[in-house]
């Protein structure tokens, strides 16, 4: 997925002829937005419908894993084991308020920041201009959770 955006963003500056360093601004530029999207992707499920409504969520998503590595692998597997029922079913709404209660959703939303920063800085070389201000756009609302 990232190279895919890298190479979506790197493309028409080619065939545009534009020169070698307008072509590595783009991909970095992409590099930066893909990233940031797949962090705010992450953080949806705890940053929206947190009303308590159950949501199921990867356990493989940035602030879980966040979690998980701050906790650690014995007080994560306590964790787990807490939110998990007899019937062997995962409390989805339980473990979502654990991860929240923790660092790990403000660690993924640092990183979100992180690369839509990243994606802004790389286009700072441009002069301002309409398509430079769609893409801060783009990049400011991929860190609004």
């Amino acid at each position: 997925m990232v190279l895919c955006w890298q190479r979506a963003a790197k493309r028409p500056w080619e065939l545009a002829k534009h020169d070698n360093k307008a072509q590595a601004v783009a991909f970095q530029y992409g590099k930066h937005m893909s990233l940031g999207h797949k962090m705010n992707s992450d953080l949806q499920p705890f940053v929206k419908g947190s009303s308590g409504d159950p949501v199921s969520f990867s356990l493989n998503l940035a602030p879980v894993v966040f979690h998980r590595h701050i906790v650690g692998q014995e007080s994560w597997a306590l964790q787990l084991q807490q939110a998990t029922t007899i019937g062997r079913q995962v409390d989805y709404t339980l473990l979502r308020r654990t991860i929240t209660a923790g660092n790990g959703v403000s660690s993924a939303m640092d990183l979100c920041r992180y690369h839509g920063n990243k994606a802004l800085e790389a286009i700072e070389c441009f002069p301002p201009s309409e398509a430079r201000s769609a893409l801060e756009n783009i990049a400011g609302a991929v860190t609004k959770f």
